[in-house]
């Protein structure tokens, strides 16, 4: 639907989505903050799942290569051989006692979708 809206938006979110999908993600924060006010007392994150054709055909495992990174692409295959999924920290908090204080880090490694991208300001 948003190729017959928008054709250069979908080309932009095929070529930057994250960029696209941080604004998506906090303009459906604001949406759910007008309808819900007092939603994210626990700091929640609203996340958007995209569905539906992404490029003008989807790609096979074995067509993915340099030229995808970074880029929204469509993926089908059949899944011959997985690995376990390693967990990987994210955020931690510490309790100092003697000071009754807590401190909490954010970790930020190569996989973070948040990495080199600037801070959201209000144009998005």
């Amino acid at each position: 639907e948003l190729r017959s809206f928008d054709p250069r938006l979908v080309n932009s979110l095929i070529r930057d989505p994250l960029r696209h999908l941080r604004a998506l993600e906090a303009s459906a924060h604001d949406v759910a903050m007008e309808e819900r006010p007092g939603y994210d007392k626990h700091d929640v994150k609203v996340k958007v799942a995209l569905g539906g054709p992404v490029a003008s055909r989807p790609m096979s495992p074995r067509e993915l290569a340099s030229g995808s990174l970074r880029r929204l692409v469509c993926v089908e295959g059949v899944a011959v051989k997985v690995s376990s999924i390693k967990p990987k920290l994210v955020k931690s908090v510490h309790y100092c006692p003697q000071t009754n204080t807590h401190e909490s880090r954010t970790y930020v490694d190569a996989t973070d979708p948040q990495l080199g991208l600037p801070a959201l300001d209000s144009t998005g």
